[in-house]
């Protein structure tokens, strides 16, 4: 019994990191814009959470939602990485229906 579990925690394991080596490759294969900050979006790949589903559409556009399905982060092929994190910030601070936390600012 012990060992049948084992076994399927390393299966889980490899088709986790496998999905994420797969998403890699898209991501490499639809690569055209120089401008475009390709390393921090294969580690925004891969340091995703295994409750976290990252697709790449056919654009190159870097999507992340949660097991729910919802947006946690796009990133869209072209837009510079720090503009799509701040758009993200921003939506996800209105989303909640709160503001940014200005404390730091005193």
């Amino acid at each position: 019994a012990e060992l049948k579990l084992a076994v399927n925690v390393l299966e889980r394991e490899k088709d986790f990191y496998f999905g994420k080596l797969r998403e890699i490759e898209i991501l490499c294969q639809n690569y055209r814009n120089p401008e475009l900050d390709v390393v921090q979006m294969v580690q925004k790949i891969l340091y995703a959470t295994e409750d976290e589903v990252v697709q790449i559409d056919p654009e190159g556009n870097l999507i992340i939602t949660d097991n729910k399905g919802e947006k946690v982060e796009e990133s869209k092929a072209g837009e510079s990485i720090a503009t799509t994190e701040a758009t993200t910030t921003s939506e996800n601070t209105a989303a909640a229906g709160g503001e940014e936390d200005d404390d730091d600012m005193e």
